[in-house]
């Protein structure tokens, strides 16, 4: 039976084509599908499985979005993971319950297109990007400021925006 289209998302680097066994990710620029197709084929790990892609598009396996759970706020397992991905000096830069799915294989981070690997003392996605030293990401400078987080879309463990894990998750009764 071939696979049906779910739903479509439009974003401002890329359309997100969801299907009811994988997602595409056609991008407007080569280099940011290159930019994150980076993070796929170096650190499967940590990532959905990458089944095809192109000089402008991804197609990753579909995982059930952590947000569709809403018993299972899996903590434990995701700083599992950033504490992994900070033995690699890999920082996402944009890890929120959004961006957290569950696949056969386990829990994996998806967006990674403003991912970077750089030696920090801290993980950004830990501990921020003012202990780490590592940016923010100039593409979530421009949007979603709010009185608690000025500086823009800016996500971590900690991050003080209300789709953070801190708020979404840890702060809930």
């Amino acid at each position: 039976m071939p696979s049906s289209l779910v739903t479509t998302i439009d974003r401002p680097r890329a359309t997100i084509l969801i299907y009811d066994d994988r997602v595409e990710k056609h991008f407007n620029n080569p280099k940011h599908a290159a930019a994150e197709r980076y993070w796929y084929t170096e650190v499967p790990w940590a990532c959905p499985n990458l089944l095809d892609h192109s000089r402008t598009h991804i197609v990753i396996q579909r995982g059930t979005p952590a947000l569709e759970l809403p018993q299972h706020k899996p903590l434990k397992e995701i700083r599992n993971l950033l504490l992994r991905l900070e033995k690699h000096n890999i920082h996402h830069r944009d890890v929120w319950p959004g961006n957290i799915i569950h696949t056969p294989d386990g829990l994996k981070l998806i967006d990674w297109e403003t991912a970077t690997q750089h030696t920090a003392p801290h993980s950004y996605d830990l501990h921020g990007p003012t202990l780490s030293g590592i940016p923010i990401p100039d593409i979530h400078k421009k949007v979603g400021r709010t009185p608690n987080s000025p500086n823009g879309y800016v996500m971590w463990w900690g991050s003080k925006h209300p789709k953070s894990l801190c708020n979404m998750w840890i702060g809930e009764k």
